[in-house]
């Protein structure tokens, strides 16, 4: 399987996926979201993914839900990404 990752986006990173959803890092911060497309099993445990963590989407239906914080952090925070050697801010 070939990983493509967005070179010029520092702040992002996917830890893992699988089991219909993703774990993932924004700056500093992890979230758990699902993905319908992770079809195969986590490599990571839930216990791992939990530890990991600072906030879970629960899905309520298909089109909505709601965050768990697992851990202490903002509601909001500033990340980067990089555009042709500009940096832009996104929230």
């Amino acid at each position: 399987m070939i990983l493509l990752t967005p070179t010029q986006f520092q702040d992002y990173e996917l830890i893992d996926c699988g089991d219909f959803e993703k774990l993932e890092r924004f700056g500093k911060y992890i979230t758990i979201r699902p993905e319908p497309q992770a079809v195969w099993s986590k490599k990571l445990s839930n216990q791992e993914w939990d530890k990991k963590a600072h906030v879970r989407f629960v899905p309520k239906s298909s089109s909505a839900g709601t965050w768990q914080k697992l851990k202490d952090m903002p509601d909001q925070w500033r990340i980067q990404y990089d555009i042709n050697s500009t940096s832009s801010i996104f929230f």
